[in-house]
């Protein structure tokens, strides 16, 4: 029984350590269309890949004040294109894609928007 004490001890203590700041600036965040549907509470995002999720998260909470239920990340490579000019190809930025879910459903209007 006390082993079981301690360890409830231990949990909630853990709960109550103070989050990092992070500075924000130069750290742009795009809303973008998706390419799948989503529901009604999560919208999509494009960032730098330097990004993390807490730092995500206190952006949008701090700078916009959404109220973020979870974030889901994953790289995506740039696209190879040609050049018509001078035949040449090259490849667009590498980007991260955030798919964030909110606490609160967000408007169909603000959920399409094209970047």
């Amino acid at each position: 029984m006390d082993k079981l004490l301690k360890l409830s001890k231990f949990a909630t203590r853990k709960e109550h350590r103070p989050q990092p700041v992070f500075k924000f600036f130069n750290k742009p965040l795009y809303l973008v269309r998706s390419g799948k549907e989503i529901q009604e509470n999560e919208v999509c995002f494009r960032c730098k890949q330097e990004l993390t999720k807490p730092e995500i998260r206190q952006i949008l909470t701090k700078l916009y004040g959404l109220d973020v239920k979870k974030v889901k990340t994953w790289n995506k490579m740039g696209k190879i294109q040609q050049s018509n000019l001078s035949r040449q190809y090259f490849r667009k930025p590498d980007f991260k894609k955030v798919i964030v879910e909110l606490n609160n459903p967000v408007p169909p209007s603000l959920q399409n928007f094209i970047y």
